[in-house]
């Protein structure tokens, strides 16, 4: 037989960071009054991440830099709503974490179809798309995964299963197969 080279090539997928980590469904917290008090969860982005390479896609979640600033002002803090922030800084240095300026959507949309991406967030994006009718909205409804929960801490998905399952990308002697 020959000697093809056979490797894999990972789905991309973005992930909102900050709509990740602010996500407390599931562990809400409620003040004296019954407010709902707001959270930042990083072991939910690293679960995100890991879920994502697990199933052999390739992550990178771009980070608000408003939230990346607020959680590390928050890192050093005893309440229990801000969780250990020491995993974003690591993910950062992996660079599984980019930090991004504070449109965030934005360039996980564009990132999203520039490189052809899945895309983790519940974000509905109406903002943009009424201020950005060029951006391909059909594409971003195709490729974007809102069904997402966290039970028991790990993240679950179907439809990212399903897509990641089906979107195996095969390179033989610099041909490439898709499948999708």
């Amino acid at each position: 037989m020959g000697s093809e080279k056979m490797k894999i090539e990972r789905k991309q997928v973005v992930i909102d960071a900050a709509n990740i980590i602010r996500d407390d469904r599931g562990c809400i917290i409620r003040d004296e009054e019954g407010n709902r008090l707001s959270q930042i969860r990083p072991e939910r982005l690293i679960a995100v991440i890991n879920h994502v390479e697990e199933r052999g896609g390739n992550p990178i979640a771009l980070l608000r830099e408003g939230t990346y600033y607020s959680g590390k002002k928050r890192s050093k803090s005893e309440d229990l709503r801000f969780g250990d922030w020491g995993l974003i800084e690591n993910a950062i240095e992996k660079e599984k974490v980019l930090v991004v300026s504070d449109d965030d959507d934005l360039f996980c949309i564009l990132y999203s179809i520039q490189s052809q991406a899945l895309l983790i967030s519940r974000d509905k994006f109406r903002d943009h798309q009424k201020s950005n009718p060029e951006v391909d909205w059909e594409y971003i409804k195709k490729a974007q995964i809102l069904d997402y929960n966290f039970i028991n801490g790990e993240f679950v998905s179907p439809t990212l299963h399903n897509k990641l399952s089906m979107a195996t990308t095969k390179v033989k002697d610099d041909k490439k197969t898709v499948t999708e």
